[in-house]
C-alpha cells in the first residue's frame, strides 16, 4: 500500500554510541569501499527490527552509493523521516561498519616511514614477485633498489615543508601537527574527512608558517562556523582554496575575513554564493529573487555599471580581503555582472574567474565621475578575466572588457579564457573566436591559455576588418567587393548599424584599410599583376592521397568559382567544401582564414601569391554532434540550477535540524540541572 504521510523521529544524544570520542552530527566518515559521506542523524530507525539499536544516517557524496532520501517505511506502511538528503544517496548503518577521522599527525605517520621502520629491499633487492624484468631468454632479473635510507631521510616529517595528502582520513587537529611537521608552509588536504572549521582552525595554529591551504573536496559543516575563527588560526595564510566545500551563503565566507590578514588568493569554485547581494545588503532581495513593489523599482532599474557603482547606499561593495590578488568564483551561482561589480573595489585584485555561471552580459564601465570616496577605478588591477561557460549571447561583453582601464591609463584586461557552451560562439571554431576575440582586444596578450603574438594580432586584425568590410557591402547593398568600399559609404545610413557593431573598425580601417582595399580592386594594373599563384592541397578522406596542384587564378575570382575548380579536381560537392588558408608561420602560429563566403573573391579574403589553399571536408556527424552537445549543455544547465537548489535546502534543513536538536539538548540539560 501507499506509505502513509511522514512523520520525524528526534536523534539520540551521541553519549548514546559509546566510544572515547562522541559521534556528531555533520562528522564525516568512510565506508570499508572508501565512499565518503556526512553523518546526519544518530539513534534508532524506526523500521529496524531492533529498536535498541543505535545507528547513523548517513549522507553519501555519492548520490548512487545510497537506498533512501532520509526515511524509511515501517511495517504498517508509515513513512518516518530521521534526515532530509537527496533521493539516493542516504543510508543507515551501525557506527562499527564506518571508518572515523583521524588526526593530521596519525594519517601523517601513517604516511611516512621512520628511520628505524624495517627496511623494504634486503641487500638492494625487492622480494616482490613483479619487482623484476624478464631477459631475452626469458629468465627473471631482480630490479635493485639503491639508496632506500637516502631516499627515507629525505622523506622524514620534521624536514617536510610541502604536502599533498588527497582523499585520506585526515579531520581532526589533534594537538601535535606542529611537532610532526614543524616546517610546513604548503598544505594539500583536498577531499579529505575535514567538516569542522573550529577544527581547521586549530590545525592552522600549530602550522605557523603555513602560506599555502588547499582543502577543496572537504564537505565543511557550516554551523560549526559559528561566528567564525580565531584571528590566529591563519596569520601568515596567502593562499586558500575552498573550492566545493559545502558553502552555503556569502555570509560564510565573509566570517573567516578576520582569520586571513594575510590572504591573497581565494578560490571559492563550486560553492553557492548567489545570495551575495542579499547578504552585502543587510536581507534585501538579492539579483535572483522575484522583485516587487515600489521599493524595488530603483533595483529592478541598476541595470548599468553607473547605477551600481555610484550608489553604494543600494549596493553596497564588498570590503572585505582588502589584499586579494587572485579571486575564483566559478560556477557559483552568479546571474547578473551587478553581483560581479560588488568585488570592483577590492584595490589589489588582477584576477578573475568567473567561469561557468549563467551572467547574460558583462556591463561597460561609463564615466567615473560621481564615484565618491574612491580615488581609484573601479577594478582598478584588472588584468585576466575568465568567462567561460557563461551565458554571453552577444560580442558586446567582450567589446566592454575594453571599458575596464584605471585612470591612468595604463591597466586593462591583457589575459582572457572565453570558451565552452556559449550563446556568443555558438557555430563558430576555436579559431574563428580567437580571430574575434584578439581584434576585439587591443590589450590582450594572452588567449585562452595560449600567446598572442603581434604577427598572429595582426593577421587576425585584417581578417576581422575584411569580415566586417562584407557586412558592410551586403547592407550597402554593393553587389562585388572588386571594385572596393566607396568611403563615403561609411558614413551612410546603412552601414552606421553594421559599424556600431565592431566599435573597433574605424580603428582598424585607418591602420589597414589602404592594403585591405587595394587587395580588393581590379583594373589598375596588367593581368599578371593581378593573377595569383595558388596551390589548392585536399585534406578529405575521400582525395587526401591526390598531389596538390598549383594553379594560377585572378585574384577576382570568386570563391563559388573556386569551389567549382575543386569540385574537378578533387571530386567534392561544393555544399561539403571548407576552404581556408594559413598566414604566419609555425614558430610564431598558423593563424587560418577562412573562404567562408561564396560571393566574395579571393582578393577580398587576402590571398597572397604562393599561398596553399586547403579543401576540408565538412563532417556532417560531427555538426550532429555538437548540436546534440548543445542541448545537452542546456539541459545539464538546467538540472545543475536544479540540483543546486535541492541540495541548498537539504543542506539548510539539515543545519536547522542541528541547531534544533542542540536547543532541544540545552533545554533537557538545564531541566535536569533544575530538578
Amino acid at each position: 500500500g501507499k506509505p502513509k504521510k511522514d512523520t520525524c523521529m528526534a536523534a539520540a544524544p551521541s553519549q548514546a554510541l559509546g566510544g572515547s570520542r562522541p559521534w556528531t552530527v555533520g562528522e564525516r566518515i568512510r565506508d570499508n569501499d572508501g565512499f565518503a559521506g556526512t553523518v546526519r542523524y544518530m539513534g534508532s530507525v524506526a523500521s529496524a527490527k531492533d529498536q535498541k539499536q543505535v545507528y547513523l544516517g548517513v549522507e553519501w557524496d555519492d548520490a548512487t552509493r545510497g537506498k533512501h532520501d532520509g526515511s524509511c517505511v515501517t511495517s504498517d506502511g508509515q513513512r518516518v523521516r530521521h534526515f532530509t538528503c537527496r533521493d539516493g544517496a542516504g543510508s543507515f548503518a551501525k557506527p562499527k561498519l564506518l571508518k572515523r577521522a583521524e588526526t593530521f599527525a596519525q594519517v601523517m605517520q601513517r604516511r611516512y616511514v621512520p628511520m628505524d621502520a624495517e627496511m623494504v629491499s634486503t641487500d638492494n633487492k625487492l622480494d616482490m614477485e613483479q619487482c623484476n624484468v624478464k631477459t631475452w631468454n626469458g629468465r627473471a632479473l631482480p630490479i635493485e633498489f639503491y639508496g632506500e635510507l637516502k631516499i627515507r631521510a629525505r622523506q622524514q616529517t620534521g624536514m617536510l615543508e610541502r604536502v599533498t595528502c588527497r582523499d585520506d582520513m585526515v579531520g581532526i587537529a589533534g594537538e601535535d601537527a606542529g611537532t610532526v611537521v614543524p616546517n610546513l608552509w604548503l598544505l594539500d588536504l583536498q577531499g579529505n574527512l575535514l567538516a569542522d572549521w573550529q577544527e581547521l582552525a586549530k590545525l592552522g595554529q600549530q602550522l605557523p608558517l603555513l602560506t599555502t591551504l588547499r582543502i577543496n573536496g572537504n564537505r565543511m559543516f557550516m554551523p560549526t562556523l559559528g561566528t567564525g575563527l580565531d584571528a590566529e588560526a591563519f596569520t601568515n595564510l596567502t593562499v586558500l582554496v575552498l573550492n566545493s566545500c559545502g558553502i552555503t551563503s556569502w555570509a560564510h565566507v565573509a566570517l573567516l575575513e578576520k582569520s586571513l590578514p594575510a590572504l591573497e588568493a581565494l578560490s571559492l569554485a563550486y560553492n553557492d554564493l548567489s545570495d551575495i547581494e542579499e547578504v552585502l545588503s543587510g536581507g534585501t532581495a538579492s539579483a535572483g529573487e522575484d522583485l516587487s513593489g515600489p521599493q524595488a523599482e530603483d533595483k529592478k532599474e541598476a541595470q548599468t555599471c553607473a547605477a551600481v557603482l555610484k550608489d553604494p547606499t543600494s549596493f553596497p561593495p564588498v570590503q572585505q580581503f582588502l589584499r586579494l590578488r587572485h579571486l575564483d568564483l566559478s560556477n557559483v551561482g552568479l546571474s547578473t555582472w551587478r553581483q560581479v561589480l560588488r568585488f570592483a573595489w577590492l584595490p589589489c585584485l588582477e584576477q578573475l574567474h568567473l567561469t561557468d555561471n549563467s551572467i547574460p552580459s558583462v556591463w561597460p564601465l561609463e564615466d567615473q565621475d560621481g564615484m565618491e570616496g574612491h580615488t581609484s577605478a573601479p577594478f582598478e588591477h584588472l588584468e585576466s578575466i575568465s568567462l567561460s561557460g557563461n551565458a554571453l549571447s552577444s560580442w558586446d561583453s567582450v567589446d566592454a572588457l575594453n571599458t575596464y582601464k584605471s585612470q591612468a591609463d595604463h591597466g586593462g584586461i591583457r589575459a582572457m579564457r572565453l570558451g565552452g557552451k556559449m550563446p556568443v560562439v555558438a557555430g563558430l571554431g576555436a579559431s574563428e573566436v580567437r580571430i574575434i576575440c584578439i581584434a576585439r582586444l587591443p590589450l590582450l596578450s594572452m588567449l585562452n591559455g595560449s600567446v598572442v603574438r603581434e604577427k598572429e594580432r595582426v593577421e587576425a586584425e585584417k581578417t576581422y576588418l575584411r569580415r566586417v568590410l562584407r557586412d558592410i557591402a551586403r547592407a550597402c547593398q554593393i553587389q562585388t567587393m572588386n571594385t572596393g568600399i566607396p568611403s563615403e559609404a561609411f558614413r551612410g545610413p546603412e552601414a552606421q548599424p553594421v559599424i556600431a557593431l565592431h566599435p573597433r573598425f574605424l580603428e582598424l580601417h585607418d591602420r589597414y584599410g589602404a592594403h585591405v582595399s587595394a587587395s580588393t580592386q581590379r583594373g589598375t594594373g596588367t593581368i599578371a599583376a593581378e593573377t595569383l599563384t595558388v596551390t589548392l592541397k585536399s585534406m578529405a578522406a575521400n582525395s587526401i592521397e591526390k598531389d596538390p596542384v598549383t594553379k594560377k587564378l585572378p585574384g577576382s575570382m570568386a570563391i563559388v568559382k573556386l569551389k567549382q575548380l575543386c569540385k574537378r579536381l578533387f571530386d567534392l560537392d561544393p555544399e561539403l567544401q571548407v576552404l581556408y588558408y594559413e598566414t604566419g608561420d609555425k614558430q610564431s602560429g598558423l593563424v587560418p582564414t577562412f573562404l567562408d563566403d561564396d560571393s566574395m573573391a579571393l582578393a577580398f579574403f587576402g590571398v597572397p601569391d604562393g599561398a596553399t589553399i586547403v579543401m576540408n571536408e565538412v563532417d556532417l556527424k560531427q555538426q550532429e554532434r555538437e548540436k546534440e552537445a548543445w542541448a545537452e549543455e542546456q539541459r545539464r544547465r538546467e538540472e545543475e540550477q536544479e540540483r543546486r537548489l535541492l541540495n541548498l535546502n537539504a543542506l539548510r534543513l539539515a543545519e536547522r535540524g542541528a541547531e534544533l536538536r542542540g536547543v532541544q539538548a540545552a533545554a533537557a540539560s538545564a531541566t535536569s540541572t533544575s530538578s
